[in-house]
């Protein structure tokens, strides 16, 4: 954990002064080529800053939630309350979608001003006591401060995908910009090879894409399993955080066990429709061994289980439910021998 909190931070330096010297060198020709990096190395912050001041009402659009007064579900209410005095934080706006998916998720930067999200497949889902540990873990969330610490490490990885996009649009234009590349490529083979041999004023386009593009692409490969490694870390923690202060572990286990029944039971297009706020919730809203599943159809089952695993161990932003249920029977265990 402690690797990873220094890796991310020499990466998005790393990731800004290589930017600054590509960019640099190619306006040297002309005057002032240090300031002309600077503004784009500024420019790619103002993006991510213009990001994080709008992920509030952004990941609430995604999650289909509209804020509701406390009294609207008093059960749930009260657990908000009681949970925000149990870990010292301001009671949170409660926002509440009509989704079957079972979503719990805070959004905010500052403890000030967050939401907590909630579907109405998790408040069904729960007994009043595994609802209160949801709570918990999610506000154990804004006591940590992971709002802060994930979008801090999530910078290299928010800037290079910026950048990767920018240059793609720069280097492979096509007439609709709205449409991604690889759609393009897929629908219309032959004239996105029309375009790419469209003369040499496309020469330069494709440099700095093979320069740009290239450097995001390595800053990806380095910093997503690092997020994730990090993100893993906090949802951890939070366990703990939630059942220390609630004093019941296995009210949160039970949660956890009725939210991933409740996932395995949703249906695959309510899944797919709440993939935009997966990596916030309590839980991944995917059903557990998909992937590897996808990937032992092309092959053995054996690797297709390799693959899956490898991927979880890259890219997976939650411990297993498993390891989650481990830790949490030990806190059970401890708090009852004392």
């Amino acid at each position: 954990m402690i690797a990873t909190t220094l890796v991310l931070p020499a990466l998005t330096l790393g990731f800004l002064a290589v930017i600054w010297r590509l960019v640099a060198a190619i306006v040297s020709l002309f005057v002032l080529p240090s300031i002309v990096a600077g503004a784009v190395a500024l420019g790619l912050l103002a993006i991510f800053v213009g990001v994080q001041l709008g992920r509030v009402s952004t990941v609430a659009a995604h999650a289909d939630a509209r804020p509701v007064p406390p009294d609207a579900y008093p059960a749930l209410g009260g657990a908000v309350t009681r949970a925000a005095a149990q870990l010292d934080v301001p009671v949170p706006t409660i926002a509440v979608s009509d989704r079957s998916a079972p979503e719990a998720l805070v959004v905010g930067f500052r403890p000030e001003n967050v939401h907590l999200v909630l579907s109405r497949g998790t408040i069904d889902a729960l007994e009043d006591d595994e609802l209160e540990a949801v709570v918990a873990h999610e506000l154990a969330h804004v006591a940590n401060r992971d709002a802060m610490v994930m979008t801090a490490a999530a910078t290299p990885v928010v800037l290079a995908r910026a950048l990767k996009s920018k240059a793609s649009r720069l280097a492979f234009a096509r007439p609709d910009e709205t449409e991604s590349l690889t759609a393009f490529l897929r629908r219309s083979p032959g004239k996105f090879v029309g375009y790419t041999l469209m003369g040499i004023a496309a020469v330069p386009q494709r440099l700095l894409w093979f320069l740009f593009g290239g450097l995001s692409l390595v800053t990806l490969a380095l910093a997503t399993p690092a997020v994730a490694v990090l993100s893993r870390g906090r949802e951890l923690a939070a366990d703990r955080t939630a059942a220390t202060a609630t004093g019941s572990p296995a009210a949160l286990a039970s949660a956890l066990r009725t939210l991933e029944d409740g996932i395995a039971e949703t249906p695959a297009e309510d899944l797919r429709e709440a993939s935009s706020v997966s990596s916030l919730s309590i839980l991944p809203l995917d059903r557990p061994g998909d992937d590897a599943t996808a990937a032992g159809t092309a092959g053995s089952t054996v690797s297709g289980k390799r693959g899956g695993r490898l991927e979880r161990l890259l890219f997976a932003t939650h411990p297993s439910t498993e390891r989650r249920l481990e830790i949490l029977a030990d806190l059970e265990a401890t708090e009852a021998a004392t």
